[in-house]
């Protein structure tokens, strides 16, 4: 079974994110919409951790040594800008940036590290908060000037999270789906 760790931003932040795609789409010109997968708004979501496939055996293991995780209460998260993974020039991955000020984020990532190394399960890449809005399928460069007009209109996005969810994505011809398995608060 494949999985991940994610915080979920909320509704209310999932659907202004998806407004502030629409945005990007309509400032940027036709090429960008069939250039981009764009993530539907239900699965927007701030990775903690991917875990990746793991066998059913160890999957209550997992829960158990999971639950054992403290959860910091209120942990917020600032709306930092629009940007792309590796960069706005070559973008492979279109994100939503974000903040966590007070080191709470970045305390429960290292916690969760620490019971991932229990099973021998790495992280890929350093935490970097951010929700994925699209992925680049064809090469396209995004205007600086377009997003930092968005970046300096975009406002409010930011949330609170009391909480992470272990999901379940399963991979498919016709995209990935999500199934949330557990919610540690």
């Amino acid at each position: 079974m494949r999985l991940f760790l994610a915080i979920n931003p909320g509704e209310n932040v999932q659907k202004k994110l998806h407004s502030l795609k629409e945005e990007i789409i309509i400032k940027s010109g036709k090429e960008i919409t069939y250039s981009v997968k764009w993530e539907p708004e239900n699965k927007l979501h701030l990775t903690l951790f991917f875990i990746g496939e793991i066998k059913n055996d160890i999957y209550n293991l997992l829960l158990q040594a999971l639950s054992g995780i403290t959860i910091p209460k209120d942990i917020i998260f600032r709306f930092s800008g629009i940007t792309a993974f590796p960069n706005l020039r070559n973008p492979r991955v279109i994100v939503a940036g974000f903040k966590n000020d007070d080191g709470k984020a970045d305390n429960l990532y290292k916690d969760v590290v620490k019971v991932m190394e229990e099973f021998n399960i790495t992280a890929e890449r350093g935490f970097k908060p951010h929700i994925t809005l699209g992925r680049v399928k064809k090469p396209i460069k995004i205007s600086n000037e377009v997003i930092n007009e968005i970046n300096t209109s975009a406002n409010d996005y930011n949330f609170t999270s009391n909480g992470i969810e272990l999901i379940q994505s399963k991979l498919t011809p016709h995209g990935s789906f999500y199934k949330v398995l557990k919610i540690f608060l």
